[in-house]
């Protein structure tokens, strides 16, 4: 009877062992390096033929990135993976040329060790940097712009909330715990209404709206995908010597309020594919 046990556990470990633990097309993430049998081109040559083992090709492929099932050969225990594109990534340009359009073939029974397709939530440093960049489209509800009075001081403001829209660079600065905090970089256009008590050389002191040329900065913390951003800025119009606008150039002070405006990451790989994303 003993005999019979341990013949169907080993039965039943040997199989549990062989199965495969992913299908084609599956996204799996590499837990540690896992040696690469042979990589390949993925565009042919113009002869129909692939270049093997292109130069910046990987010799062991790197844990902490995502790779796509291929193919499995279940004869042979080989299984061809492709990593998702990087488009960019804070470490330059070496990644890209190892990864991006390289085909490479590991053995199945190491994928199955080292492989998961569950994605871990960010823990690392390497990991925390994927991600930090963003572009999203901001406006502003208005803009406080310092005046001066008639005696020449600048103690009293001025709400414009004219049309305004601006492309903006986000930089993840640091994060705690569900909040981050970001820097943002942009520039966009508006306009601004012109009158006699901001303009010196109004014609006909008739008010008017002109187009100006927006460049700001300020930081954005983010709480989930809540997002509350202080800004400051410069405007500028492109006819001042006609209008003489007291406020071109001078800075002016803004806050805005949005749900996950900054959300178009470009420095994961394509279809957050680095863990680190959303």
């Amino acid at each position: 009877m003993k005999k019979l046990l341990l013949f169907g556990f080993l039965i039943f470990s040997f199989f549990s062992y062989s199965q495969l633990n992913y299908e084609v097309d599956n996204v799996l993430y590499l837990e540690a390096p896992i040696k690469v049998i042979t990589s390949y081109k993925e565009k042919l040559n113009k002869n129909g033929s692939r270049t093997v083992n292109p130069k910046n090709s990987k010799i062991f492929l790197d844990d902490g990135y995502r790779y796509k099932v291929i193919s499995i050969d279940t004869t042979n225990k080989i299984t061809t993976l492709e990593a998702i594109n990087f488009k960019w990534k804070l470490s330059g340009s070496s990644l890209r040329k190892s990864y991006n359009s390289i085909i490479y073939e590991v053995n199945s029974d190491d994928l199955n060790k080292y492989a998961t397709t569950k994605i871990p939530k960010p823990s690392t440093k390497k990991e925390k940097e994927e991600g930090a960049y963003s572009i999203g489209l901001l406006t502003l509800p208005f803009k406080a712009r310092p005046v001066r009075s008639e005696g020449g001081g600048t103690g009293n403001l001025e709400f414009d909330t004219e049309f305004n829209l601006s492309s903006t660079l986000n930089i993840r600065l640091t994060e705690i715990q569900k909040a981050s905090f970001n820097l943002q970089l942009g520039a966009g256009i508006g306009s601004v209404g012109l009158n006699k008590n901001n303009a010196n050389s109004l014609p006909d002191e008739e008010p008017q709206d002109v187009t100006t040329l927006t460049g700001l900065t300020g930081i954005m913390l983010q709480y989930k995908k809540v997002q509350f951003g202080l800004y400051a800025g410069v405007d500028y119009i492109n006819n001042q010597k006609t209008f003489d606008w007291q406020s071109n150039g001078n800075i002016w002070f803004g806050v805005g309020i949005g749900y996950q405006i900054f959300n178009l990451q470009f420095s994961e790989q394509n279809g957050n594919s680095q863990v680190g994303g959303d």
